[in-house]
């Protein structure tokens, strides 16, 4: 470890240089030009490569062992240096099975190679995972490393069968190593312009994705900007980044370049502000990145985002590129002067938007050549032409002028080769303030035989002659974007026009529903399929629909589409509140099968007998916060008296903190705390199980895990049961932490990169439930690409039942289940939160699966969609609250993907025969006031924050007998006719009524506590004695405002005690352990331990 440094960056020219140390790891590091991106050791041996490029570089590493020995002497490293679960993952694994997902590592590095190491290594398998256009292969034998011989000849033998790579084999005093750079897939296609090409045909050449699909990569930011862009070009996706968005503020104007096949971001360069308002002026190639810069354009390396070019507009500072387009490495653009600043959509919710230029029209047309760096050419007297009417086919350049003619410009001379009179007619869409789409999106497209013209504002749609501007046709306008499919215009649906009369007809496919294929976006196709703002909608292939039922809802205009062999959606600037958000990468399943259940000898992996000491001295009960929550009806409550006097007893703050996530970066949170005897145990963002003695406050124990744990533990008989995000349920011993078993609940070790963690592309994030000596769990993401749901034997880990609910059931009327909420218990049923979509119930016993709601109903109140659950009153299901990938530090209402209403929580009777709903949802609170921190409650009391996200509030305490009365009064007015098609919202007279109880209901509200001031709640729960809190002064919550623990009275809320803490308390980062202590797990990665002294 001695000779081990830690990162050293250099910005500069607003990209980053990592400095390395003069070693054989720098040596391979500059060699393969590979500093940042996923690097694979599958033989880390002693550690000291992985750990020095992950400490070094700005790679993330994930490092595999067949030794525990050496794993554990890597991870004490890594935890040292705090860079587990952030640049290093490790991995108990055979270096010939690679655990990741295809065309994903950007460097897989193996110095320790022996000739019969070689022979197992299947080189299929390697190839598979390297990504394209730039990921590398290193094999070899290092100088010095233990083990048998390496042949060169062998070596090159075996790089000869590595089909699709540019490869060599060099001898040199590090040692002996191939070195493999991965060409461009087969058949893969760029989008490196708004709508793919300078056609402005949304269509994708690409022949190798093809359906299903499973998840390559999530990425943030959560919402981005309306007015941003993005393309991808040779294996890298280009973001032209604005800092006006709704509801957000002091985003960064900035363009990002990431992978596109992992999405780690390469670079960033910053930009002016607002920049790129409205046109999108961005494209690029294989070797260059260009985008305007107020009154200029500038050449960027695509790999590194240094300048190569700057190129001015006649020297003025006034003049403003309006369009930008790359053909044959010859860069055109459309300048003009700055239009004039005006504010727009006054009525559109975008209160953090001021005026701002309109940048729809310019004066002159420029030809500049890539690789002289020399203008070919100049044309100012086309007139006033029109951004979004712009399309070149390669021979020329289309555009309206002032809406009076069509001209078309000699693409290799910038001579206009002919122009057409032509007077639009107005539509009744309205005018440039009416929407963004008016202003934003592209309103035509060309072939080398036709130029069509369909802006937003005009009423009917012409087509013209490419060769001479004849008129071909003019029909009404009935859609606002079209494409070109099977020599045909498309304009969704089922529209499609003869591209060379205009005549109508239908496609051969049923109408394409439920895809959002228009509303505010553009669809797009590629060779094998049609998607939309929501997603995949068709499989041309198989001539048949695909389902995703809302699961996604991308950015306006060009929302999604099919580059370099992958599915691209895109984040969208809307409140649209969905699970699933910001980058949605996805690529083809090929062989993996969807209805295969996995064998239990596959995915159990046992202690072996007698290294586990008999479990006989810790029992758990409800006096114990065994689980997430304090039960499995998810009350929030406990029947202990909490400690009349409290004091920091003890906390451990880990040696560098963590940090809260950002608009790019990875949230670092840890999980909530859960107690058993005098235990408290937590999971990390480094994947390590932490339990500590709380009597003491000392460490008992630590187990380490291979990916994030995002979900509390749950303790039963003096076990410890984890979900983690690399797709396992763990079993630890409570005393010792000793495995006892872990089960694979993903079908497969397949990694991925989920919002910028390592995870499983199914991993278990939403904790476990331990129910009457049953382990439940659940693992997945995008429900349509899987998702697992399993019982085990508590003590064994054998598998009682498995079921796989992917493709919405298969019958794809009900939307499929996502593993994204909480799960509780409600008679002989488990009941699972499935966020914007209705609830699922599976009986307890055999995991027979019933749909919460009538799936051939809607459902209408759809602000319910966070991850908590709980059971009230035996038969309410409540649930809604935050989303489970959301950021610890994102509590304001809007940002990062918040309803526009407020954070929802709804009340549904639940009949416990049928399994279902009884009545529609009832939500007896006020929009806006009701707290992101779900109510607690026991038979006494209910009790829940009234406080707007991101601002401080106070506690309202309800009798529960008299909320029984008023939910079952509420539920007994609902609707009931079943030929309703929708489950209703029903509104209710709010409990929460600008201080009003118009029910009385409430017997107390809290607005101060103590000398503390006002609180902003990140946490609370019922004891029997009193109310306990965590709290800020801060009514953003941040960490380095004041944090404080209180207990206040249940009677009338009074401060029975107040303390303060070192940090900020996680979001329902509470327990109360049987003794009456307090356990609040902290966003540093802490905990602090509250009791009397």
């Amino acid at each position: 470890m001695k000779n081990i440094l830690h990162i050293l960056i250099m910005i500069t020219l607003g990209f980053i240089i990592p400095a390395f140390p003069d070693t054989f790891t720098s040596e391979i590091l500059k060699k393969t030009g590979k500093t940042i991106g996923v690097c694979s050791i599958p033989r880390a041996n002693d550690g000291k490569l992985a750990l020095e490029i992950a400490e070094t570089s700005g790679m993330l590493v994930h490092a595999m062992d067949l030794k525990q020995e050496n794993l554990d002497l890597i991870q004490k490293a890594g935890e040292k240096e705090g860079i587990l679960g952030k640049s290093l993952y490790l991995e108990k694994g055979d270096f010939k099975a690679l655990p990741f997902a295809d065309n994903f590592i950007d460097l897989l590095l193996i110095s320790d190679l022996s000739d019969s190491d070689l022979a197992a290594l299947q080189v299929k398998e390697v190839a598979r995972v390297i990504t394209p256009y730039s990921g590398y292969v290193v094999l070899g034998k290092g100088k010095g490393e233990a083990g048998g011989p390496l042949a060169k000849d062998k070596l090159q033998a075996w790089a000869k069968n590595l089909k699709g790579f540019d490869s060599s084999v060099e001898e040199d005093a590090n040692g002996l190593f191939l070195y493999a750079k991965k060409q461009a897939l087969k058949g893969a296609d760029d989008w490196n312009h708004y709508t793919h090409d300078p056609e402005n045909n949304a269509f994708s050449k690409d022949t190798v994705l093809k359906m299903p699909l499973l998840t390559q990569w999530l990425g943030k930011p959560y919402l981005e900007s309306n007015f941003d862009t993005n393309i991808v070009a040779s294996g890298r996706i280009f973001t032209a980044r604005t800092s006006m968005l709704f509801r957000i503020k002091n985003l960064p104007s900035e363009l990002v370049a990431r992978s596109a096949y992992n999405g780690q971001i390469l670079w960033k360069k910053d930009m002016p502000k607002d920049y790129g308002i409205i046109s999108p002026q961005i494209c690029a190639n294989a070797e260059y990145c260009f985008i305007f810069d107020g009154g200029s354009a500038l050449i960027l390396d695509a790999e590194t985002g240094k300048e190569v070019k700057k190129v001015s507009f006649n020297g003025s500072s006034e003049m403003r590129c309006k369009w930008m387009a790359v053909k044959d490495d010859v860069l055109y653009w459309l300048v003009g002067s700055a239009g004039k600043a005006k504010s727009v959509w006054g009525n559109a919710g975008l209160s953090n938007i001021g005026p701002f230029e309109i940048q729809n029209t310019g004066t002159e047309l420029h030809a500049y050549d890539t690789k002289s760096f020399k203008t070919l050419w100049k044309n100012d007297k086309i007139g006033n032409a029109e951004r979004r009417s712009l399309c070149m086919n390669g021979e020329k350049i289309f555009f309206t002028d002032s809406k009076k003619r069509v001209v078309a410009v000699e693409a290799k001379t910038g001579k206009i080769a002919w122009s057409t009179d032509h007077k639009f007619a107005a539509g009744d869409g309205g005018g440039m303030d009416s929407w963004f789409m008016s202003s934003n999106f592209n309103g035509s497209l060309c072939t080398k035989d036709a130029y069509y013209v369909f802006l937003f504002e005009n009423k009917d749609m012409p087509g013209y002659s490419a060769k001479d501007g004849k008129m071909l046709f003019e029909v009404p306008k009935k859609a606002q974007s079209w494409l070109m499919l099977n020599d045909k215009l498309f304009g969704g649906g089922t529209l499609m026009l003869d591209a060379r009369t205009g005549a109508q007809s239908k496609a051969d496919w049923g109408y394409l529903s439920g895809g959002r294929i228009q509303e505010c976006g553009h669809q797009t196709a590629s060779e094998n399929g049609i998607f939309g703002i929501g997603g995949p909608i068709f499989d041309l292939n198989k001539k048949q629909a695909v389902n995703y039922n809302s699961a996604f809802k991308f950015a306006c205009g060009t929302g999604s589409f099919v580059a370099n062999g992958l599915f691209y959606g895109v984040p969208t600037s809307c409140s649209c509140w969905l699970n699933w958000r910001g980058f949605i990468t996805l690529g083809s399943a090929n062989d993996f099968q969807f209805d295969k259940t996995p064998k239990e000898s596959d995915c159990l992996e046992a202690a072996p007998a007698g290294s586990i000491a008999a479990v006989d001295t810790v029992k758990t009960d409800e006096k114990d916060w065994h689980t997430y929550r304090g039960n499995n009806q998810r009350t929030g409550a406990t029947s202990v008296k909490v400690v009349e006097r409290a004091s920091k007893l003890w906390e451990y703050i880990p040696a560098k903190s963590n940090k809260d996530g950002d608009i790019d970066n990875a949230d670092e949170a840890v999980s909530s705390p859960v107690t058993a005897g005098d235990f408290a145990i937590y999971g990390g963002n480094d994947g390590i199980i932490r339990c500590f003695d709380i009597s003491t406050g000392k460490p008992a124990w630590s187990y380490l895990t291979e990916g994030k744990i995002m979900g509390s533990p749950a303790v039963y008989e003096g076990r410890v049961y984890t979900g983690s995000a690399d797709g396992h349920i763990y079993c630890n011993d409570i005393k010792s932490g000793k495995l006892v078993w872990r089960y694979r609940l993903a079908p497969l070790d397949r990694k991925i990169m989920v919002y910028g963690n390592l995870m499983s592309s199914w991993p278990v994030n939403t904790g476990v439930m331990v129910h009457g000596g049953v382990v439940y769990a659940s693992a997945g993401l995008i429900g349509q690409t899987g998702t697992y749901v399993c019982a085990l034997d508590a003590k064994t880990g054998k598998l009682k039942w498995l079921k796989n609910e992917s493709m919405g059931g298969k019958s794809g009327k009900n939307r499929a289940l996502s593993s994204v909420g909480c799960m509780a218990v409600a008679n002989d049923k488990l009941i699972l939160n499935n966020g914007n979509a209705p609830l699922v119930v599976f009986n307890l016993k055999n995991g027979d699966y019933s749909p919460y709601m009538d799936i051939s109903k809607t459902l209408r109140f759809e602000n319910s969609r966070g991850k908590e659950i709980g059971i009230f009153a035996g038969k309410y299901v409540f649930h809604g609250g935050r989303m489970l990938y959301k950021d610890e530090a994102d509590v304001e209402e809007g940002r990062h993907g918040s309803s526009s209403g407020g954070i929802q929580f709804v009340f549904t009777e639940y009949d416990s025969k049928s399994g279902q709903a009884a009545a529609i949802d009832v939500n007896p609170f006020q929009n806006n006031e009701v707290g992101f921190v779900p109510a607690v409650w026991d038979d006494k009391g209910f009790l829940f924050s009234s406080q707007a996200p991101g601002s401080s509030g106070r506690l309202e305490y309800l009798d529960s007998v008299k909320f029984e009365v008023f939910l079952e009064d509420a539920f007994s007015k609902s609707t009931t006719d079943t030929k309703d098609k929708s489950y209703k919202f029903t509104a209710v007279k709010p409990v929460i009524d600008s201080g009003s109880d118009p029910a009385k209901l409430r017997n107390w509200k809290q607005v101060k506590a103590g000398s503390a001031g006002s609180m902003a709640m990140s946490a609370y729960i019922l004891t029997e004695n009193a109310v306990v809190t965590a709290f800020s002064t801060s009514p953003k919550m941040k960490t380095d405002g004041e944090w404080y623990v209180a207990a206040l009275s249940r009677t009338d809320g009074s401060t029975l005690w107040s303390q303060k803490i070192s940090g900020a308390a996680l979001i329902n980062g509470l327990a109360v352990d049987r003794n009456g202590n307090v356990v609040v797990t902290l966003r540093n990665g802490g905990i602090t331990c509250l009791g009397k002294k």
